[in-house]
């Protein structure tokens, strides 16, 4: 069921970008995400259709701190609790030097994480990354085409910096 859903949303979202003749590609050089939850949640929220090369290459995914923030359109789908500097580096308008100390002092103030098994948790990484990488072979040997080389996305990255600066440029290396 959940499979005829995705094939189903993926005709749609290619439709749409069909219409709206978007060439634009979406694919991504890294994916940060804070723990196995957080990668399985941004890999579920993510659309995996990309409008030029129609299944979207995600690149490497990276473990980032609890308190740095993900990429602009990753960060509605983490299920992680809040973070006060995160909250704030995410925050729109200028960051001035009382934001900075004002984030930085309830930092200093949370409680200590809980007791995390690393061991646990990179092995659910690692199962998710597989079937992630499981699932892009299999379109590739189905459609017989390429994805986008490792240079093709650094420079797409390099250009989506140049163009949109600030936040945006950070989180979409």
């Amino acid at each position: 069921m959940r499979i005829q859903l995705e094939k189903r949303l993926a005709r749609l979202e290619k439709r749409v970008a069909e219409k709206t003749k978007a060439s634009v590609c979406i694919c991504r050089f890294t994916t940060r995400f804070h723990n196995a939850a957080c990668l399985a949640a941004i890999l579920k929220g993510t659309s995996r259709f990309c409008p030029v090369h129609e299944f979207r290459e995600l690149g490497s995914f990276f473990w980032a701190p609890r308190k740095s923030g993900l990429q602009k359109e990753d960060n509605q789908f983490c299920p992680c609790p809040p973070h006060p500097w995160r909250s704030f580096v995410l925050s729109e308008g200028p960051h001035t030097w009382e934001g900075h100390h004002a984030a930085m002092e309830p930092c200093e103030n949370l409680p200590p994480d809980p007791p995390f098994d690393l061991q646990a948790d990179n092995r659910r990484m690692h199962a998710i990354v597989n079937e992630y990488c499981a699932e892009r072979q299999k379109w590739l040997d189905m459609s017989g085409r390429q994805l986008p080389s490792k240079e093709e996305l650094i420079k797409l990255a390099w250009k989506r910096a140049r163009k949109g600066g600030g936040q945006e440029a950070r989180a979409s290396m």
